[in-house]
């Protein structure tokens, strides 16, 4: 007897998400081919609005075929198609799974409007897999987490109606009803680490304990429950670490914590910033050469897309400086709005107007120029010169940024540092 069946599909799906629209996606692979059946058989999209979409990633020789073949099923269920082609090669240092997944997500996302739920047909053996890879890649709770049944995706949601249904129920369903399904001879491939697991490490893991394929699954729940306490953790810790300026974290605060409790904090800090998180390895050096360090260090760490830098008691997490020439000099009227692209500063005409007294005839020589060294201001308020570098010490200034701060040159004299002082 085949236990999945299409009621069961509906009732997980309304369990999962209240959507107005489905949209399913299609690869024409023996899952996905399974979802789209029951969907239609057991009409659980009633009232709501279906769409098959196929990513067709061209990387195949028959992958023009395979749209076709899809656009033939869905025809014959009375299911709307589209189809989508995708750039999916990959970049420098880029795994082709990865690609492809990165393409893919990113083609489906733009049809994911507030109301619809995007339906993908992985199921319990695909988690089973995926926790084995994460666990050799030396994965913590979040990644050990693996697949959730429904997460947040572009406007609306991503469900995984089938991630409690093992794929020999799929295929006695499949087999049951004479459908027919893409067989990629990717999926067999030992190029790919997924498939030598699916292949060869999980037959031999059924064949000692029948059951390790839902047994890896429910591990994989109880990782869920561990990265969302974790996450509730941070939570609690993030506002009392806040540093002195917006989106740092405090030194000192951090050091209150267990090392266990600080890597918590600042991986979390850094998901909140849309940053990459680190390596543990990465996370380390950030609480050895950054958190533990003498405040009078300025410590760097790096990896892809992030630098980690310390000033004084406030850790700081940015994207990658961008490359800039302190020797430029920028021209300017004073009249439009100049705007310093590699640095994302914009200076408006307003604060030419707040410094420049003159008659419209005799508009002086404007420049915009960047620290050197040397230079110094009187503050307006102040009775004596400052070194500029003394005036970004007393304001916190980390020394990254100072010599990316606009410095405004009127007549060869120095009349503001931009967003801090007119001298």
């Amino acid at each position: 007897m085949v236990a999945f069946t299409p009621v069961a599909l509906c009732d997980r799906l309304a369990a999962l998400a209240a959507a107005e629209n489905y949209l399913i996606a299609f690869s024409g692979g023996l899952d996905s081919t399974v979802l789209l059946h029951a969907l239609t058989e057991a009409a659980c999209g009633s009232g709501r609005a279906l769409q098959a979409v196929h990513v067709n990633h061209a990387l195949h020789p028959r992958a023009d075929n395979w749209a076709e073949h899809c656009e033939t099923v869905c025809a014959r269920l009375g299911m709307p198609f589209r189809m989508i082609r995708v750039d999916a090669s990959a970049k420098l240092g880029e795994s082709p799974e990865a690609a492809a997944r990165a393409a893919r997500y990113r083609a489906l996302r733009q049809f994911v409007k507030a109301g619809t739920c995007l339906l993908t047909a992985h199921q319990q053996d695909d988690q089973a897999e995926t926790l084995l890879l994460q666990l050799l890649r030396g994965a913590g709770p979040a990644g050990l987490a693996a697949m959730p049944e429904v997460t947040g995706f572009g406007q609306g949601w991503h469900a995984r109606p089938l991630l409690r249904v093992p794929r020999a129920e799929l295929t006695a369903y499949a087999v049951a009803r004479g459908l027919r399904w893409i067989d990629d001879p990717g999926n067999r491939s030992m190029d790919f680490d997924r498939n030598f697991i699916r292949h060869e490490i999980v037959p031999t893991l059924s064949a000692r304990w029948p059951a390790s394929a839902r047994t890896l699954a429910r591990a994989s729940g109880l990782q869920a429950d561990a990265s969302t306490l974790l996450g509730e953790l941070a939570h609690q810790d993030l506002p009392g670490l806040a540093g002195s300026r917006a989106g740092t974290l405090s030194v000192n605060g951090l050091r209150m914590f267990s090392e266990a409790r600080q890597r918590n904090a600042i991986r979390h800090w850094l998901l909140a910033l849309r940053l990459p998180v680190p390596t543990q390895t990465q996370l380390e050096h950030v609480l050895t050469d950054a958190v533990n360090a003498r405040g009078d260090r300025a410590p760097l760490i790096a990896w892809r897309g992030v630098e980690v830098r310390r000033y004084r008691d406030d850790l700081y997490a940015m994207p990658p400086l961008t490359a800039h020439d302190s020797n430029m000099v920028l021209p300017w009227d004073g009249h439009e709005p100049l705007d310093i692209q590699h640095l994302g500063v914009t200076l408006e005409p307003s604060l030419v107007e707040s410094l420049v007294v003159t008659e419209p005839a005799i508009r002086p020589d404007i420049t915009v120029r960047f620290r050197r060294g040397g230079e110094r201001c009187r503050p307006r308020g102040r009775l004596h010169h400052h070194d500029l570098k003394k005036l970004f010490q007393e304001a916190g200034v980390p020394p990254w940024e100072r010599d990316r701060i606009p410095l405004m040159y009127v007549d060869q004299t120095l009349m503001a540092v931009s967003g801090y002082w007119t001298c």
